[in-house]
């Protein structure tokens, strides 16, 4: 059961529960989500709402950064209060268009800053996006001649098209 949020399928909105000011992406959203969406009969209904790329142990003591999407229309909301609501150990974005940001206004009228990390280890995937990923581990990743599968860990799975020089176009 999640700790800290909440889901509104009919909304399509995972909710910050009061007095929620800081949120862990890998466990507080990714992790709780999956175990909540897997032993919640009237959520496993829907499709799952995100998909995850990295996360892994890469070498001891490292880990390579978690980029967590949100997808078909699912966002975050924040609890209704005045607070900063701290995003750690991740990247939250929406996979749709990560130019559009991935938490949603509050219903009341409060002010809510979040302050967000970006893992700056590895570049950002996203559809059509050309990135260097030279330094990046997967679980589990394959290439056939030109196209490279990676796996996630829940499953779901990228095709990329290798180009040049350890480049990549994301399917």
């Amino acid at each position: 059961m999640a700790e800290k949020v909440t889901f509104d399928t009919a909304n399509k909105l995972i909710i910050c529960k009061p007095g929620v000011t800081a949120l862990n992406i890998r466990i507080d959203i990714y992790s709780d989500t999956k175990e909540d969406w897997l032993s919640t009969p009237a959520l496993n209904k829907y499709r799952f709402p995100m998909k995850v790329i990295g996360g892994m142990d890469t070498a001891p003591g490292e880990v390579a950064p978690l980029y967590c999407y949100l997808y078909n229309g699912w966002r975050l909301r924040p609890d209704e209060a005045n607070h900063t609501l701290k995003l750690t150990d991740g990247a939250l974005l929406v996979y749709e268009d990560t130019t559009i940001d991935p938490v949603v206004d509050t219903v009341g009228y409060f002010n809510v800053r979040v302050n967000s990390y970006v893992p700056t280890q590895a570049s950002l995937l996203a559809p059509g996006l050309l990135v260097d990923v030279k330094k990046m581990m997967y679980n589990d990743a394959h290439k056939d001649g030109n196209l490279v599968t990676i796996k996630n860990d829940d499953g779901t799975t990228w095709k990329v098209f290798d180009i040049t020089n350890g480049r990549i176009r994301v399917q």
